[in-house]
């Protein structure tokens, strides 16, 4: 049993563990002394299993290719169904399953829906591709009433258990991805259609089963959408990506965030005070509905907002690039996992503090226990092919359990639970205690006590005159946000790298070009009417007019008459360049006639 856990507290956990050398097995947390805790499945290829939301079914890919459902609970087989079975997914409460197969195999039909409780097919479809972020195809709503499927310029609808005869149709133009709202009816379609040569893209959010439009939004550079929807089906977050970012300043291409409302109240982009990519945004599961955007270049910034879209709470920054909320909602993690370094943060939404930290290295795959205590965060197979195994911490941070493997980790994941089953408890008054130290040991202990890099006289102990020790990102604290002083914040375009070539000026347009001859000229114009009220120094060679302070005065304003002349000369086209010449040769020879008076009084 693991040192610090009750096992008598409340019900097991089950965590499923799958392994090349130990096959697949449930496991329970924390398992009872004199237990042995664990539950034996069939041995399965090394596709994912896929588990019911509820944690009650799961469904497997044996040696044949065929999917067989099993109860988590006595790991019996259910049912049985398909052949050359490369993909699958389950429909919201677990009553129907969605297979896909390659077109090679089983062409024509490669596409197949079925009912769980007794394997019998509910309808076939043709579908050559199978695209990881449109999967699954066929889309339930929460309560299994409608499926909803994408055809030419069409999102047919059917009865939940009835796929495949069509209820009604929806016409959108062009339709790419779309997405059905949570909760209960009436429900909201959002779609997107990408853009083109000739035209913009288009999302949009629609009524059910009508059709009619509720908001839509012009977009260019939109060649494919993630879609969010809130729990309970009051707004959506939409994630449009192109593969070309125009400005170049990202390898991955661009990415824009948009929020629109179910109720067509709103519908708007959201602006970013941050410049770089947006990495993740997640709605909270449950509870006030809110979202979180992962925003920035590196390190990240992390801002939560309310249902209005209005930021309300900024984590601050740090190295992160995804989101992880906890089933009950109250807690978040956010991440830094891949190319980062594994830096782990968990925040209460609701108090909106720190209440855990940890160094989660190698990180593949993360779960949250259905308790929303404690974490799993593994390294697995084929993401990496060493140091795989997994971690178990609670949820403050404190590392409860490793187990390594010597060959590899297939997958490694908390099931989850029924809604209900374990109450949403907020966080232990140690938690915050030990959240503080945590989080130290996680960025590397005190760092007065790390080796300092080493820094030239001239910026030790704080002096910075050349700028050369200054952040290249000033570092945002956690804390409340004033959505005026958000709404007067700009992206900056990052900090100028010493060294770096200059950028390019872009070429300006004839419009620009007539509109800088127009404004140069007024200036010109401007100047020499304020120059003509001075005294006229070659008036009175010898009188009173000759006076020092005027001629110097005049002398000024003829150098700054010169000085924009002879950049409307440089920055004008061959026609501009010609007009100028002329005027600046006057302008010098009344100068020397000035300087050479001056110099004789």
């Amino acid at each position: 049993m693991v040192k610090g856990v009750n096992a008598n507290a409340g019900q097991l956990r089950r965590i499923l563990v799958r392994s090349s050398e130990e096959g697949s097995c449930i496991r329970n947390f924390p398992a009872a002394d004199g237990e042995g805790g664990e539950l034996n499945f069939p041995e399965v290829k090394s596709e994912l299993v896929v588990i019911s939301q509820d944690g009650s079914k799961a469904i497997c890919v044996n040696r044949d290719s065929e999917a067989i459902v099993l109860d988590t609970a006595t790991g019996k087989e259910v049912s049985k169904f398909g052949k050359d079975i490369s993909h699958v997914a389950l429909s919201p409460l677990g009553s129907f399953a969605l297979t896909w197969a390659r077109y090679s195999t089983a062409p024509g039909e490669n596409l197949c829906a079925w009912n769980v409780g007794t394997g019998e097919p509910l309808a076939k479809f043709s579908q050559k591709d199978y695209q990881p972020k449109k999967w699954p195809t066929i889309q339930w709503t929460d309560d299994e009433s409608l499926a909803g499927r994408t055809v030419k310029n069409e999102v047919h609808f059917y009865d939940g258990d009835k796929v495949g005869n069509v209820k009604f149709k929806v016409a959108v133009p062009k339709v790419d991805c779309f997405a059905i709202s949570r909760g209960h009816a009436p429900y909201r379609l959002a779609t997107l259609a990408p853009d083109n040569s000739s035209e913009p893209g288009k999302l949009a959010i629609r009524k059910l089963p009508d059709g009619e439009l509720v908001s839509t939004k012009s977009l260019f550079r939109a060649e494919a959408a993630q879609f969010s929807w809130s729990s309970t089906g009051s707004a959506a977050l939409a994630t449009v990506t192109n593969e070309e970012d125009p400005t170049g300043q990202s390898y991955y291409g661009e990415t824009n965030l948009f929020f629109l409302d179910s109720s067509g109240n709103l519908d708007q982009r959201i602006e970013l005070p941050r410049a770089g990519a947006i990495f993740d945004a997640k709605w909270a599961p449950r509870g006030n509905p809110q979202f979180i955007v992962v925003y920035g270049s590196q390190p990240a910034r992390a801002t939560l907002f309310n249902a209005k879209c209005e930021p309300v709470f900024d984590f601050g920054q740090g190295a992160w690039n995804c989101i992880n909320f906890s089933p009950h909602g109250r807690f978040v993690a956010l991440c830094g996992f891949q190319s980062l370094s594994g830096d782990v943060e968990v925040w209460d939404r609701n108090t909106e503090q720190l209440v855990g930290a940890a160094k989660m290295v190698h990180t593949t795959s993360f779960s949250w226990s259905p308790c929303s205590r404690y974490i799993i965060a593994a390294t697995s197979f084929p993401r990496l092919r060493v140091d795989n195994g997994y971690r178990l911490y609670e949820y403050n941070g404190t590392l409860l359990e490793t187990k390594d493997f010597d060959k590899y980790l297939l997958q490694c994941e908390f099931l989850p639970a029924a809604s209900g089953v374990y109450p949403d408890r907020p966080a232990s008054p140690r938690s915050l205690e030990l959240a503080k130290k945590n989080a130290e040991g996680a960025k590397g202990g005190d760092a007065s006590a790390k080796a300092q890099p080493y820094r030239p006289p001239a910026a030790r102990q704080g002096a910075d005159p050349l700028g050369f020790v200054r952040s290249r990102s000033v570092k945002v604290a956690p804390g409340k946000v004033d959505a005026a002083v958000w709404k007067s914040q700009k992206a900056s375009k990052g900090a100028v790298v010493p060294g770096a070539p200059a950028e390019e000026p872009k070429a300006l347009t004839a419009s620009q070009k007539k509109n800088r001859r127009k404004k140069a000229k007024k200036q010109e114009q401007k100047a020499s009417e304020e120059a003509e009220k001075l005294p006229n120094p070659t008036e009175g060679a010898t009188g009173e007019g000759d006076d020092v302070t005027a001629l110097q005065k005049r002398l000024r304003n003829l150098k700054k008459k010169l000085r924009k002349a002879q950049e409307r000369k440089q920055n004008g086209d061959t026609a501009e360049q010609s007009e100028v010449a002329h005027s600046v040769g006057t302008i010098e020879k009344e100068i020397d006639d000035i300087e050479k008076k001056i110099a004789v009084m």
